[in-house]
This record gives structure tokens, sequence and C-alpha cells, in this order.
């Protein structure tokens, strides 16, 4: 009874720190297990989770803004192309997904202007060869992309990592790492495929409340650009390089 008493208190003293202490103590209930002595489930989570969340968002985005970013760079400063020795007239839509798995398992709610965004690289880098259309209509196209970003990290660098350093006000860095993976299947208007490449790299990023002075002359998000542009053109490139335009039909 005592150590049950005592990881309430613990947990009064955390809310009314935040503002936000729970009116009943049903909110908080203790179970006897096999393997644990003390095992804390919530029940009655209403407004208290939702300012919790809040206050976790905040606290992310103070860190998330004061980081530095470091990609793997296997395809760093990849070659811009030119030209992509498609067909004449060739006339190319992109279709563009994001898959972005935890520790293997596939999320959902992707945020849609992070696609956008990936989408409208996709199409800069595209129109950097001279030769071919980028279009968004099916009905113009006679080449269809098929790009799936992939992008996979683990529960630490999501959870663990930025809710420890938040909880420091980001005295503690946050450490987090994704493996991003751009596949490309590439089409012709009748939907026969006509060849894929793959690119991946990796990235890290390190947050901490003191880097802000750092951002001032280093933006993460620079790194996180050009690594987007260099993995596309290195697909173009590929594309190019493996002739996979050659033998089809206009």
């Amino acid at each position: 009874m005592r150590t049950k008493l005592t990881l309430y208190q613990v947990y009064l003293t955390l809310c009314r720190s935040l503002s936000l202490c729970p009116k009943q103590k049903k909110d908080f209930q203790f179970f006897e297990t096999s393997k644990f002595s003390n095992f804390i489930a919530w029940n009655h989570l209403g407004n208290w989770r939702i300012k919790m969340n809040k206050i976790f968002l905040i606290l992310l985005t103070i860190v998330s803004i004061n980081c530095l970013s470091f990609r793997s760079g296997e395809h760093e400063n990849a070659e811009i192309v030119n030209k992509l020795d498609a067909p004449p007239k060739a006339i190319i839509k992109i279709n563009l997904k994001y898959d972005y798995r935890v520790d293997g398992a596939k999320q959902g709610d992707i945020n849609p202007q992070l696609v956008d965004a990936w989408l409208k690289t996709a199409e800069e880098t595209l129109k950097e060869s001279s030769e071919v259309t980028v279009s968004r209509e099916d009905i113009l196209a006679n080449y269809f992309f098929e790009m799936t970003v992939r992008e996979e990290t683990n529960s630490f660098s999501t959870t663990v990592s930025p809710f420890i350093s938040g909880l420091t006000l980001g005295l503690i860095p946050s450490y987090t790492k994704s493996d991003i993976t751009v596949n490309t299947i590439v089409k012709d208007k009748k939907g026969n495929v006509l060849g894929e490449v793959t690119k991946k790299e990796s990235l890290k990023m390190v947050g901490q409340i003191l880097i802000v002075f750092v951002n001032v002359f280093v933006k993460p998000l620079d790194t996180i650009i050009a690594q987007r542009k260099d993995l596309l053109r290195a697909s173009y490139l590929e594309i190019k390089q493996n002739n996979i335009f050659k033998g089809s039909k206009k």
C-alpha cells in the first residue's frame, strides 16, 4: 500500500507542476501481475491526455527546430540529368506515394504537405531534363513514374529520445535516425513495366536547445532538401544509364 501511495503522489506532483491535476483518483489505477509488482494504467485520460499531447508536441517542436542533420551521403552531389534519353515528345507523370514505417509497422495519417514537397521536388528535378515534359494529367502522359518514398525508423527515434529530451526542455539531446528509400518504376501508357530503380540513404538528426546558436550558420532543412534532390537525381541518372526508355514504343 505504501508503494501505491508513493506512486500516486508522484503522479499528482507531476500533474500539478503542469497544471493538469486530475479530479479523481480513479484516473489512476494499479494492477498486480506475476512479472511486475506495480503496473500503471490510465482508464480515464480525457482532457488530461489531450493537454499532455499538446505539451509534448510543443517540446518536440522546440527540439526539432534546434537540431543538426547528417546524411549518409551515398548519392551526395548527384549529377544533374540534363538529358534523360527519353523518346521524342515524352510526357511523364509522377505518381508518388509516401510509406512511413516505425519498427517495421506501416503508419497512417501521412502529412500531405510532406508528400506534396516530395512530389514537387521530383517534378522540378525531372524538368532539369530538357527533352521531357512533366504533367499531372493522366490523359496527357505517355509515360508514368510510379514512385514510392519509404521512410523507416524506430520507436526510440520517434518516442523515447524526443520524450526524454522534451522533459528537460531540450537540455538532453534527442537523437533520431531514419532510412530513406526512393523506388521508381517506369511504365508506358499501356501499363507495361519498362524498368525499376531504387536509391537509399540514411538521415540522422540531433536536437538540443543550445543548437539554436549553431543554426544561425547551419540550417538542418538544407541537408534534408539536398538529400531529397540527390536521391531523385540519382534515380533519373540510373534510368538514363540503364537505357530504360530504349526500345519502348512512342
